[in-house]
């Protein structure tokens, strides 16, 4: 395997927010409904709706992956089990620069499964409330941390003056909840102002594994593994193909939409079953492309893939293009190659070519979301791995 002799650049990290995040800036209005943190069976937990939702500790699990079960903390609260570089901007940089990483796309952790607050207002003072405190985040180095806000679409024009909003912030893009209600898929034309203000203010929309507007259901809870294995890619399947056969990327050809942390074996199979349909289901007569474009045509042109452990979907990069495929660390998840990104990245992108493998490790998250990256290598590896 030949390593990578460049800045890493990922598409995928994430903060970990602090138990004062939500009852230090919700309105006054909603204050005795702000999420906030209680113990509850040993653990510090989020709450919300008067329930617990998650541990605090459950996001930050940099490292975890490498170790055996037996040695992983428990990490019981946030003060002793969540480190500053999930939190502090400075420690962030630092720690993800000694693993080869130079700047990354920065998502919420907790605040991703927030989507599920019944109440339309709740939800959005929620979202107002991360939003200003990851802009202070990145506000740190904005050259490097690039953030992620979140947006609540049940009102799609409110959605749009909002994804207009971050833009004009400074955001690096929008995220939207990759399940929508059941009874109101992304194919209805109501969301027409949305995509169009994504399209027009250049901001890239993002579909992120757990962000599921179904409310009540905070997260994906289930033990069940035949659950866990095949649920999150199920649903942005969903998501993007409303939205292709809803004709939303021949009206917008701008607009850019990002699959994050569904990695993407699925990719190929998936493109291939919309042709299909497309072609011969007479059911769908109906959905008429111009010309004679085909569903994967709007994929290939608008949908890029982020991905942090999928040889599958390397090998398979056709499919989409090697231009449309994004690698991340995914840190400080469980899932995160933190402390070993060189190596992983390196493993993911074995056997392409040099300038493939530095397209999907670094220059199409540069070009996708305005980084700039220095030409000299990094150091040597400052943290153990």
């Amino acid at each position: 395997m030949e390593l990578l002799d460049h800045w890493l650049l990922s598409s995928d990290t994430h903060i970990v927010e602090p138990p004062d995040l939500f009852t230090s800036r919700m309105s006054k209005r909603f204050l005795p409904e702000a999420p906030h943190t209680e113990l509850h069976d040993g653990y510090e937990c989020w709450f919300l709706e008067g329930r617990p939702i998650t541990r605090v500790g459950v996001p930050f699990r940099a490292g975890d992956r490498f170790k055996v079960a037996a040695d992983r903390p428990l990490r019981l609260d946030f003060a002793t089990g969540v480190e500053a570089s999930g939190y502090v901007a400075s420690e962030w940089l630092r720690v993800n620069e000694g693993d080869g990483v130079y700047g990354g796309i920065v998502f919420p952790s907790v605040s991703m499964i927030m989507y599920a607050v019944p109440s339309t207002e709740l939800l959005d003072d929620i979202l107002r409330a991360f939003n200003g405190w990851i802009r202070d985040f990145a506000d740190t180095d904005p050259a490097r941390i690039k953030p992620i806000g979140m947006v609540n679409v049940d009102d799609p024009v409110d959605a749009a003056r909002r994804v207009e909003d971050l833009a004009g912030k400074g955001f690096a893009g929008a995220l939207i909840p990759v399940a929508p209600p059941s009874e109101r898929p992304y194919s209805l034309p109501e969301y027409e102002p949305l995509w169009a203000a994504a399209a027009a203010s250049s901001m890239p929309l993002h579909l992120h594994v757990v962000t599921d507007r179904n409310p009540g259901r905070y997260g994906h809870t289930t033990l069940r593994a035949a659950l866990k294995v095949n649920d999150p890619d199920y649903h942005v399947r969903l998501a993007l193909t409303d939205m292709v056969f809803n004709g939303v990327f021949e009206r917008h050809p701008e607009l850019r939409v990002v699959s994050v942390e569904h990695e993407g074996g699925w990719l190929r199979h998936w493109l291939a079953r919309m042709d299909w349909h497309y072609r011969y289901n007479l059911s769908l007569t109906e959905t008429r492309l111009k010309d004679s474009a085909l569903p994967s045509d709007f994929v290939a042109q608008s949908v890029y893939v982020s991905f942090s452990d999928d040889q599958v979907l390397v090998a398979d990069r056709d499919a989409i293009g090697v231009d449309h495929l994004l690698w991340g660390s995914d840190y400080p998840h469980s899932e995160s190659t933190f402390p070993k990104s060189r190596q992983y990245a390196a493993a993911q992108v074995d056997g392409l070519s040099p300038e493939d493998r530095k397209k999907i490790t670094q220059l199409n998250t540069a070009e996708l979301y305005g980084f700039e990256v220095p030409s000299a290598p990094p150091p040597k590896p400052t943290v153990a791995g």
